[in-house]
């Protein structure tokens, strides 16, 4: 015998009905069902953690800014710097500080110059480092308390 042999079992099946490919596809929708559903339900609860966050953020915001000053008063525009190490930013320009004092000098813009950036480390109360980044400035000796002897 030459040619394909015929299968047995195709002349007792009847035809596919609709219901039957229905049926079949069973498992995929249930999966892409469930993904869609799971889908929605993660992005209400994303909206909803970003809306109460949002909300949090709007009524709370990060910066502040000083309370308005009474007529005839002056904000002080020096900026004391005690321990640590940081960049600090010195103006003319009003509200930025004009002076830095640090535990054993002060650091002042030099009379050319409208702004300038140092970075400064203070350790146990004295300067270990003062590095100007831009600008120009001038340093002179914080003075000593009057009564109290000169510090070692």
């Amino acid at each position: 015998m030459s040619g394909p042999i015929p299968d047995e079992t195709a002349f007792d099946r009847s035809p596919p009905t609709a219901l039957e490919g229905y049926d079949a596809g069973r498992w995929p929708r249930r999966v892409v069902y469930t993904a869609v559903v799971l889908s929605t339900f993660g992005a209400v609860t994303a909206g909803v953690f970003y809306a109460r966050h949002r909300e949090a953020v709007l009524r709370d915001p990060a910066v502040r800014y000083a309370p308005d000053l009474a007529p005839g008063e002056v904000r002080p525009r020096e900026m004391h710097w005690t321990n640590g190490r940081a960049r600090l930013g010195l103006s003319r320009t009003p509200p930025s500080a004009e002076r830095i004092v640090l535990p054993d000098r002060i650091v002042e813009l030099a009379p050319d110059a409208s702004h300038a950036q140092v970075d400064v480390e203070v350790r146990d109360g004295r300067t270990v480092r003062l590095e100007v980044l831009t600008g120009a400035i001038d340093e002179r000796p914080v003075p000593d308390p009057p009564g109290e002897p000169p510090p070692p």
